[in-house]
C-alpha cells in the first residue's frame, strides 16, 4: 500500500481514490501494522480525508449488504460456484463484498470515530447536517454550516480572525473593532472591518460572497474589494473576476434550503451528500449532465430520493446505510 506521507496535498477526487484504495486493501486481510500507522496519519491529514474513507466504506458496507439479501431471496450461496467464464454482478457482489464482512466487522467501531475526531480537533466544527451559530465576543458573529471545521486566531487575548480549514461559514464582524477581522482559507485572505460575508472552502475551490458592508480578498499579489452582492472564486493557481451574485442563493443555506437553477444532477448530488447521513453514487454520466431545477428543505432530505425519479430516465435503489444509487 501506497505511503501517502510525503505526498502533496491532493485534490478531493484523489483524496477519494486514495480512499477506495484504503477500503479494499484494509478489507483483503493483507494489511499490515504498518500500513495501520500510513493509514491513521492518512485519515489525519484533514477532515475530508476521514470524511472520503467513511463514505467509500459506507459505500461497500451497503454494496455486501444488497449483495447478501440478493443472494438469500435468490436461494444462492453467497459465493457462488462458477457457471461460465463471464462475471455477473451477483457473482462480483456476493463473493469480493460479502467475503470482506469479517474485517468489516473489526474496523467498524474505532474508525465510526475517526472522522468527528478529526472535526474536534479544530477549535469550532459541526458534523453532517449540523449547523451553528457561535458568538467571539468583541469580534464577530459566526455562523458555521454542515461539514465545517474552523479554527480561531488570537492575539494578545483578543479574536483576530479564523481559519477556515474546510466547509462554509457566515461571518458578521462586530461594531469597534480596532483590527480587520481576517479569515485564512487555502492560499487567501479575507478582510473586514464592519461587513457580514459568506466564506464557502470546498473542491479546492473558495468563494467568498460580499453580504453587507465591504470585504477585501487577498490572494498571492491580487487583492481585490468586495461590495454587496460581488463575488469571487479562487483556488491555489488564481483568483477570479468579480461577479455579481444573488446573495438570496449563496445564503439559502441559513434558511435550511437548497436551491438550484439548472444545475446539473451531478452536482446536485455532491452538494445533498455534505448535508445527509449515508452516500447518494450516482453511476451514470450522462445522467449526471441533465439539469435541475428544485427547492429542497434541508429537513426534508428524505424527499431527494422522489425528486431524482422526475428526472428522465433515473432510477434509484436504496439500501442500508443511507445509501441511495442513482442509474
Amino acid at each position: 500500500m501506497t505511503d501517502y506521507r510525503n505526498a502533496p496535498a491532493p485534490s478531493s477526487d484523489r483524496i477519494t481514490r486514495e480512499a477506495r484504495e484504503w477500503v479494499v486493501h484494509l478489507s483483503s486481510g493483507r494489511a499490515s501494522a504498518a500500513d495501520g500507522e500510513a493509514f491513521r496519519r492518512w485519515c489525519a491529514r484533514s477532515p475530508e480525508h476521514a470524511r472520503a474513507f467513511v463514505h467509500c466504506r459506507q459505500v461497500w458496507q451497503g454494496m455486501e449488504q444488497a449483495a447478501t439479501s440478493e443472494s438469500i431471496e435468490a436461494g444462492a450461496h453467497p459465493l457462488p460456484r462458477r457457471r461460465s467464464s463471464r462475471f455477473t454482478r451477483r457473482a462480483f457482489l456476493g463473493g469480493a463484498v460479502a467475503a470482506s464482512a469479517a474485517g468489516w466487522l473489526a474496523l467498524r467501531s474505532p474508525l465510526d470515530l475517526w472522522t468527528r475526531m478529526g472535526m474536534q480537533s479544530a477549535d469550532l466544527w459541526t458534523g453532517t447536517g449540523e449547523q451553528r451559530e457561535v458568538v467571539l465576543p468583541n469580534a464577530a458573529t459566526v455562523q458555521l454550516n454542515t461539514r465545517t471545521s474552523i479554527d480561531v486566531n488570537r492575539q494578545a487575548e483578543q479574536i483576530t480572525g479564523l481559519v477556515l480549514n474546510s466547509g462554509e461559514t457566515e461571518i458578521t464582524t462586530a461594531d469597534g473593532n480596532r483590527l480587520p477581522f481576517t479569515v485564512a482559507a487555502q492560499n487567501g485572505l479575507i478582510e473586514a472591518r464592519r461587513a457580514r460575508f459568506n466564506v464557502r472552502f470546498t473542491d479546492d475551490r473558495v468563494r467568498v460572497t460580499c453580504l453587507d458592508g465591504q470585504v477585501a480578498v487577498r490572494h498571492r499579489h491580487q487583492s481585490v474589494q468586495l461590495q454587496p452582492a460581488q463575488q469571487v472564486v479562487y483556488n491555489t493557481a488564481r483568483l477570479s473576476s468579480v461577479q455579481h451574485v444573488d446573495p438570496d442563493r449563496v445564503t439559502a443555506w441559513r434558511q435550511r434550503m437548497l436551491v438550484f437553477n439548472g444545475t446539473p444532477l451531478a452536482q446536485v448530488v455532491d452538494e445533498v451528500n455534505r448535508y445527509r447521513p449515508g452516500q447518494i453514487v450516482l453511476v451514470n454520466d450522462q445522467l449526471g449532465r441533465v439539469p435541475v431545477q428544485a427547492y429542497l428543505s434541508l429537513d426534508k432530505l428524505e424527499d431527494f430520493a422522489a425528486l431524482v425519479k422526475e428526472v428522465r430516465g433515473a432510477e434509484v435503489r436504496s439500501l442500508p446505510g443511507g445509501i441511495l444509487i442513482i442509474s
